[in-house]
């Protein structure tokens, strides 16, 4: 079965409750690369490497069920090869999806591309680029915002277990303990939880 070209889909697309549980798992996936990243030894840089491919590897099996890719081109997507996965993500986007009127791709292939390489290394090879590590992190930040923004219409702090909550009050401050957790203030992170739960009986 093709992809039917003749209907194109209308991005971005809000993710459903399901997706956006999916999309919490991914963001936690790249932050831990980022806080191994930043201690700078060489165990916590291999955790790094692995945390941030799978981060990707993980937003793009998202995407594959966000778009209905398998339903719409009737084919199955197993395979364990991040630049196959890629490559089909890509593919259909180019040809049965736009943005604001244009065709829309997949950005940074040759740097995902990389990036697997250097994983590949890291678990095979014993080699642990470190001097590249940041570089890699600015990529898949890069590459997670971009995606966010054209395919989900969200900006990376709208990722959050709060956005799932119905009630604006609890909302507000479920919001407001995870930006506490975020600066590292979690005696008011604590209070806000405490509100909401409160709140919620």
């Amino acid at each position: 079965m093709c992809v039917d070209t003749t209907v194109t889909i209308e991005l971005p697309i809000a993710p459903t409750p399901h997706i956006m549980e999916l999309l919490i798992k991914a963001k936690h996936f790249l932050e831990h690369a980022v806080m191994h990243a930043q201690t700078g030894n060489n165990f916590d840089s291999m955790i790094a490497i692995h945390s941030l491919d799978n981060s990707i590897e993980y937003l793009l099996r998202i995407l594959i069920k966000h778009l209905e890719i398998e339903e719409k081109t009737g084919k199955t997507i197993n395979t364990p090869e991040l630049m196959s996965i890629f490559s089909e993500v890509d593919k259909f986007l180019k040809e049965s999806a736009q943005l604001n009127g244009k065709k829309i791709g997949l950005p940074f292939e040759m740097e995902i591309r990389q990036l697997r390489v250097l994983r590949n290394n890291v678990q095979h090879g014993l080699i642990l680029p470190i001097s590249e590590l940041r570089a890699f992190i600015e990529y898949g930040e890069r590459f997670f915002e971009k995606i966010l923004n054209k395919i989900f219409g969200l900006t990376p702090k709208e990722i959050a277990y709060s956005t799932l909550i119905e009630n604006e009050d609890i909302k507000a401050l479920l919001v407001a303990a995870e930006t506490r957790i975020v600066a590292g203030q979690y005696l008011p992170a604590i209070v806000a939880c405490r509100d909401a739960f409160e709140l919620g009986e």
